[in-house]
């Protein structure tokens, strides 16, 4: 379960090419989101290494060891929490296919500096629910083609901003592509080049509820020529504009 949850703090790391936190354990919970850059881990006998589309979990009293890879300096968000029925057995890193735990964080992030109240805890305790609800339920997933998917969609974002072509997709997973199509559509539920699509749109979307950006600086953030060509796939995608999600926001 993750609704007995309570939320210690929230923060940032930014990036910084010597950053390095020699090994060290907490009392609490804490989950690490990397938006960008590398970052490599020493956890638990294990050897890992973070982008973003990863989320990383470390369980209380397991000592672990964090820097950031120089040529790629990283950037994160992170939160502390105390989570008594989280149970074992749960990985220290799982990919967020879908970006869902990224936007609940970086919610909970946008609201740090808000006054607080008891029903502005209560909010922010039921999102954190949400996000570690959504963290087992991807450590539940079976591997294979899942696996697969999520490397898919997590080389997707780091090249959102240049034209993918579904041959390098089937080439990252060391298939055919007669073979990646067959096994992306089943896992995905949609073919490749339709999840490039929706992972541009829904990045543009969450640029739209966290920045101050227009639809003209978005666009090529999301690789779309224009901000003319993102405004209409957005319209088409999400059944309503970018500007009326914005002003509902």
């Amino acid at each position: 379960m993750a609704g007995d949850c309570t939320l210690l703090g929230i923060g940032e790391v930014r990036p910084d090419a010597g950053w390095h936190l020699k090994s060290h354990c907490h009392s609490f919970y804490e989950l690490i989101l990397p938006l960008a850059g590398r970052m490599e881990v020493q956890i638990a006998g294990q050897h890992l290494e973070a982008t973003r589309g990863h989320v990383l979990l470390y369980p209380p009293g397991v000592h672990h060891e964090e820097s950031s890879v120089p040529a790629d300096p990283v950037s994160t968000l992170f939160i502390s929490f105390h989570w008594p029925s989280a149970g074992s057995g749960l990985p220290c890193r799982v990919a967020d296919p879908d970006g869902r735990i990224r936007q609940g964080l970086q919610w909970l992030f946008a609201d740090r500096d808000r006054p607080s109240s008891p029903w502005l805890q209560d909010e922010r305790e039921r999102l954190l629910g949400f996000i570690l609800a959504r963290f087992q339920t991807i450590a539940r997933m079976p591997s294979g083609d899942d696996q697969m998917v999520d490397r898919t969609r997590a080389y997707i974002r780091q090249h959102l901003t240049r034209r993918i072509r579904l041959d390098e997709l089937a080439a990252l997973a060391g298939l055919s592509r007669f073979h990646f199509l067959r096994a992306y559509r089943r896992r995905a539920g949609r073919p490749p080049l339709a999840d490039v699509r929706a992972l541009r749109l829904n990045h543009a979307r969450e640029l739209l509820l966290t920045t101050n950006l227009g639809l003209k600086q978005i666009a090529p953030r999301c690789g779309f020529a224009s901000e003319f060509a993102l405004s209409r796939a957005f319209s088409r995608h999400f059944g309503q504009p970018a500007s009326t999600l914005r002003q509902h926001a």
